[in-house]
């Protein structure tokens, strides 16, 4: 291509194209919540976080394999590469395969990205925040121990847990377990 103009006009329709595929491909999932098989009120990651680490983590491989043989000068660098990227893709998956979240009635249950699993009674929490971060809203609770939940509230829709921060912002108090709200 000899027109520069050409070339950024291009350049910049391809970007186009990717925000506007990322942007339904959100859209979509925040629409259609992955939820556990097992017990449908917990939601997961997105199905796309595994879409993505599978092919991180086979391509990691596959290069670290093959920078065993690599040249004297690459003798270094390459496994120290593939092995980050090899470590990344299985650090994707194993976040997958832990985390959720399970807005209740009465409590939240969450598992955090390293398994610990928590419960915490509405009335038992401590703090909430609510933050903005680019295009989403996020909620940070914390628990009497210590136990943190952090999550996008625009991704994560739990309608049980929204109405106990209502109650509390409403009355000043946390709802007790099986009190109306």
């Amino acid at each position: 291509m000899e027109n520069p103009v050409l070339r950024y006009v291009l350049i910049f329709g391809v970007v186009a194209v990717i925000l506007f595929l990322v942007s339904l491909l959100a859209v979509w999932f925040k629409k259609h919540p992955n939820r556990s098989k097992g017990n449908k009120r917990r939601i997961r990651m997105p199905k796309v976080i595994p879409i993505l680490a599978w092919p991180v983590l086979v391509v990691g491989l596959i290069g670290l394999l093959a920078s065993f043989g690599a040249q004297p000068e690459d003798a270094v660098a390459m496994p120290i590469a593939f092995g980050a990227v090899t470590l990344a893709g299985g650090f994707l998956l194993f976040i997958y395969r832990n985390w959720y979240v399970d807005a209740g009635d009465d409590d939240v249950e969450f598992r955090t990205i390293f398994g610990k699993e928590h419960r915490l009674a509405y009335s038992e929490i401590k703090s909430y925040t609510f933050r903005d971060q680019g295009f989403q809203r996020f909620l940070n609770i914390r628990g009497p121990k210590g136990e943190k939940l952090d999550f996008s509230i625009s991704q994560y829709n739990l309608p049980p847990l929204m109405t106990a921060i209502g109650f509390h912002s409403q009355y000043g108090r946390w709802p007790l377990p099986g009190e109306p709200r």
